[in-house]
């Protein structure tokens, strides 16, 4: 039987291989626990799109189905499927090169171990770092260890 923080584990491995035949990209898995019942909030990002209802609907159908057919999970359940939303937290530096050309709020740490703050288009992201335009100050580059928190900062 799953329970606790291994819920996110399973429906993550249940719900991926579902999430990329339909050309999507699942970002994260969230779980809360509520006394006997759970609430499992799944992810999703289209490269060079955006995620439709009918993409989060079909996931929705196809992941509950795998679930329900699954019995190491054993506590009732709801879930939920969605983007994470125009201001989306960050949580993974691949999830950077998904998003290059892009505007996003960086918060780190500098050498000094000074808190900074910027916002910028993402122009490249590599495996240790991510570099951004601010504009008139030209190109940044900042380790991934170093940022502390990033989101993506659509103008509107």
């Amino acid at each position: 039987m799953v329970r606790g923080l291994e819920i996110r584990k399973k429906v993550y491995e249940l719900a991926k291989p579902i999430v990329e035949k339909k050309g999507l990209i699942l970002l994260d898995v969230e779980s809360e626990i509520h006394g006997r019942n759970c609430v499992l909030r799944i992810y999703l990002h289209k490269p060079g799109g955006r995620v439709n209802l009918r993409d989060c609907e079909q996931v929705s159908r196809e992941v509950e189905l795998k679930l329900d057919q699954d019995l190491s999970i054993d506590i009732p359940y709801v879930l939920e499927v969605s983007t994470p939303g125009i201001f989306r937290k960050l949580k993974d530096k691949k999830e950077y090169g998904y998003f290059e050309g892009l505007r996003v709020h960086v918060n780190w740490n500098d050498e000094d171990g000074k808190a900074r703050e910027v916002v910028g288009i993402i122009s490249k992201a590599g495996d240790c770092n991510v570099t951004l335009d601010v504009g008139e100050e030209g190109l940044i580059t900042i380790a991934h260890d170093r940022i502390t928190n990033a989101n993506l900062e659509p103008e509107i």
